[in-house]
């Protein structure tokens, strides 16, 4: 890592902190008692297999080994009833190994060749030299002096970058090889299962297999229960590749193309891979146009990643082990010989992107599917067709058809639960907006009080803690104990609410039965935030105190856990249930995501390492159907401190993606919990007296775009994008700490917020364009932006500005003028319905298009 050296200003400054620090009236102590500097380990806790079914893997890898296959078979059916739940790490792909090798080889060569420049340049010098002594031309031996000096200092500063850079890309591999992917024991066993000889797999295809009759009744009937308990129980069996295409069928027809493909794809085999790969390998980029090179490079990177990478030592050296040498899948469940047509497949895969309207990679799929079945024939669609034809036609219609974006409401924290929402028409401000008061935010302690006044856009002392929903006519916001409604085009509360719009506690309850704010919150590590989710009539939210890691929780008095609440809004905002944790180790962390019948939520279990959990539960019953443990690791408070933590979590179809800021990202099912995956991520340094801007990520759940899952955690100097199906890395930024927000996805970018804008292409992680350039933007954004139609809004104190989505430029229309109005804050949009929440005040705009008078006049009168 290259280290820059302060100069002379900035070393005066750093004096005078540290001229400070030790006459502060606690010399040598943070603001909390702890040590500033910190370094998160990388001893990040997962719910790995344990000793005993890693000594019955190794047995089953040596029973194999003497061809003994019964106990084999039975070994590894053992290992997956008992510890299936559990984790065990698999490893990464091709393309990561030869990427990291490459830049590691590279900055070797690097040193190598400065190495070798400098001895040339000594060895001329010394030689000019000698020649100058033989002559006795002292004129020429100072000229030569002075050469072999220059030649000396110049290949030293030349060796000391290569060694620079060298380290650099040793990190950069470092980091890459840190982020450790880890699938459930149950799918290792089955990957294992696969990789069986014929005769072993025969074996246990006779021990495992369902009565065909039985198969064949279940797909005709549709029984998703029995087709997906074949696939999880017995993914190997005689019938797992026709159940996997039934359930893909089923996943497609419900309109879940991420959950369709991944069931498709893993009925394809490595050798079939690898031809869609040589294909992709073939093609002439330089034709591929710019606008869809992305898409391109990503699909062919996705592709390659199915190929058989350098196997890795069995059982306990999985997790840590260079590769050794021999062949093993990468960690992809795929089905081993399965008899379907590969055509039918493929062209399925085809359309599940068309019908996702993911043209762009519609149209390679397709070049590649005519390219191996030019005259493949078969049923799709409910009929029967000459596939390539017949897709070209469904691409073209979707390609012409018009991309209507309807209003919707704004559902949750960042729109929808996948954590990304764009209102397809601008936003506009016009005529004066209902004002409504607030509970002021609690107060915390920031971190670096003294130094570090002003976060990235919002103020250390001023926190914009408030997150509002719009659900049909209501405007939505919660408060730590309270929750309020307004008619969003009246402002005014509706009749079932009290005068100050408060729903719950319910109007029976008087003011001062309501608790109020814990006095202690300063004291803990984190900012209370406030989000709800709402689906159909029900609302959810995460209540009461915002501590979520309590060291001392059995020993104070006075503790009260935070809860949920369900509110039925048809029915005057009913209660229609209150859940608390079941002791007082638990925690809710935030607010919960739902899909009509559950809900799922996160869930910290206070300890020496707090624990991530993710928990569901049954909306109607409020019984807990499962939880599932995902990692345990240290945080900066070091056990030392409360700490106030608020993850979200995101879902999309039939998956639940977390972002624990504990080191690890995971992927539940959920059906049962289980765990799909999860990356182990590499942890930065923190100095709590001058922290970096990332580590105020305190509320950044993955965003579900395509096939990529985008992450930005806060205890990681950078984003970095993920296979949403599988959890491989698929790209890194690695050095953008700036952004706090990722306000979503548009046009296959993503926008991210914090000092300034960020347009990243969400398929590559390329950084597009930045904005401002420079690094502190004056005026300073405040509050949480926006993106709406074309354009991106960033607030300020005084003015949201809109910036072009495309150009990431300032746009032809004015900034939107807040002030007299308003103040900068959060801000939320649906329909005509544009919502500003700061730390104490709700600003409810009745949106919509100007008249046309009323535009004209604003392009003549600049800050309106």
């Amino acid at each position: 890592m290259r280290h820059h050296h302060p100069t002379g200003c900035a070393k005066a400054a750093l004096a005078a902190v540290v001229l400070l620090w030790i006459a502060a009236p606690a010399a040598g102590q943070s603001p909390f008692g702890i040590s500033p500097q910190f370094q998160f380990s990388d001893k990040v806790k997962l719910d790995e297999a344990p000793a005993t079914a890693v000594r019955d893997l190794d047995q089953v890898e040596a029973h194999l080994a003497a061809q003994q296959w019964d106990d084999a078979v039975e070994g590894l059916r053992r290992v997956m009833d008992n510890q299936g739940h559990r984790v065990i790490g698999v490893p990464g792909s091709t393309k990561a190994l030869e990427y990291a090798k490459r830049a590691k080889a590279d900055a070797a060569n690097a040193v190598m060749k400065t190495a070798a420049v400098r001895r040339a340049a000594v060895a001329k010098a010394k030689h000019a030299r000698a020649a100058a002594e033989r002559d006795k031309n002292n004129n020429r031996l100072a000229d030569a002096k002075a050469a072999a000096d220059k030649a000396a200092v110049a290949a030293v500063e030349a060796e000391t970058r290569a060694k620079e850079t060298k380290e650099q890309a040793k990190a950069a591999f470092s980091a890459l090889m840190r982020f450790r992917r880890s699938v459930s024991l149950r799918d290792h066993c089955h990957m294992r299962i696969a990789q069986l000889p014929a005769e072993a797999l025969r074996l246990y295809r006779r021990r495992v297999d369902m009565p065909k009759d039985q198969v064949r009744r279940a797909i005709v009937a549709r029984d998703r229960r029995l087709l997906e308990s074949i696939v999880r129980d017995s993914f190997c069996s005689t019938w797992g590749d026709e159940a996997l295409f039934a359930l893909g069928e089923l996943a497609l027809e419900r309109g879940h193309y991420a959950a369709a493909r991944a069931h498709w794809e893993q009925i394809i085999s490595p050798a079939d891979w690898g031809n869609i790969c040589k294909f992709f390998d073939e093609m002439d980029v330089e034709k591929v146009p710019p606008r869809q090179r992305s898409v391109f490079f990503f699909l062919s990177d996705r592709i390659a990643a199915h190929q058989p990478v350098p196997s890795r030592p069995p059982s306990h050296e999985i997790n840590n082990s260079e590769p050794t040498g021999g062949e093993l899948p990468i960690g992809w469940l795929r089905y081993p010989d399965t008899n379907l047509d590969l055509a039918e497949v493929l062209a399925q895969l085809v359309l599940v992107s068309i019908r996702e309207g993911a043209v762009v990679r519609a149209g390679f799929e397709l070049a590649a599917f005519r390219a191996l079945h030019p005259n493949a024939k078969g049923r799709i669609g409910g009929r029967n067709v000459a596939y390539a034809a017949w897709l070209a036609d469904e691409l073209k219609t979707a390609r012409r058809a018009t991309d209507r974006k309807k209003n919707r409401d704004w559902l949750t924290f960042a729109g929808s639960n996948r954590r990304t929402r764009v209102p397809g028409a601008a936003i506009r401000l016009s005529g004066p907006p209902a004002i409504l008061d607030l509970p002021e935010t609690p107060r915390v302690r920031a971190y670096g009080q003294g130094f570090v006044r002003r976060f990235a856009a919002e103020d250390a002392n001023s926190r914009l803690s408030y997150h509002p929903l719009i659900v049909g006519d209501l405007v939505l916001v919660n408060s730590q104990e309270r929750i309020f409604a307004f008619n969003a085009r009246t402002g005014r509360p509706p009749k079932w609410a009290a005068d100050d719009g408060r729903i719950y506690p319910p109007l029976s309850v008087k003011d001062g039965a309501i608790p109020q704010p814990s006095s202690n919150t300063s004291d803990a590590l984190g900012t209370p935030r406030f989000t709800m989710t709402a689906h159909g009539n029900l609302l959810f939210a995460r209540m009461g105190p915002p501590q979520t890691n309590r060291p001392n929780h059995e020993q104070s008095p006075y503790f009260s856990p935070g809860y949920l609440l369900c509110l039925d809004l048809a029915a005057q905002g009913n209660l229609v249930w209150k859940l608390e944790p079941e002791s007082s180790e638990w925690a809710f962390e935030g607010s919960p995501v739902t899909d009509g019948s559950n809900i799922y939520v996160a869930m910290r279990r206070s300890g020496g390492r707090p624990q991530a959990h993710v928990a569901c539960y049954d909306i109607a019953s409020r019984r807990r159907l499962w939880r599932q443990l995902v990692c345990s690791a240290d945080t900066s408070a070091r056990n030392g401190e409360d700490e106030i933590t608020h993850n979200l979590l995101t879902l999309h179809e039939e998956t639940i993606y977390y972002n624990t800021n504990l080191g690890a990202v995971a992927a539940l099912s959920t059906t049962d919990g289980h765990i799909k995956w999860v990356n182990v991520y590499p942890r930065a340094q923190v100095n709590l007296n001058q922290p970096p801007t990332h580590f105020y990520r305190d509320l950044t759940p993955c965003v579900f775009y395509r096939s990529v899952l985008i992450v930005a955690p806060s205890d990681h100097s950078g984003l970095f994008g993920l296979d949403a199906a599988t959890g491989q890395l698929v790209w890194e930024s690695p050095r953008l700490s700036d952004p706090v927000h990722l306000l979503g996805t548009a046009g296959g970018k993503l926008v991210a917020s914090g000092k300034g804008i960020f347009l990243l292409d969400a398929m590559t992680g390329k950084i597009d364009k930045c904005w401002p350039s420079r690094n502190h933007p004056d005026p300073p954004g405040y509050g949480r932006g926006l993106i709406a139609g074309n354009f991106v809004y960033r607030p300020t104190r005084e003015q949201i500005e809109v910036l072009d989505l495309d150009s990431l430029t300032l746009a032809d229309r004015q900034p939107i003028s807040l002030v007299g109005k308003a103040t900068g804050g959060n801000l939320v949009a649906a329909g005509n319905l544009v919502v500003i929440a700061t730390a104490n005040k709700l600003y409810i705009f009745g949106g919509g298009e100007q008249p046309r008078a009323e535009r004209n006049e604003s392009k003549a009168s600049p800050g309106r």
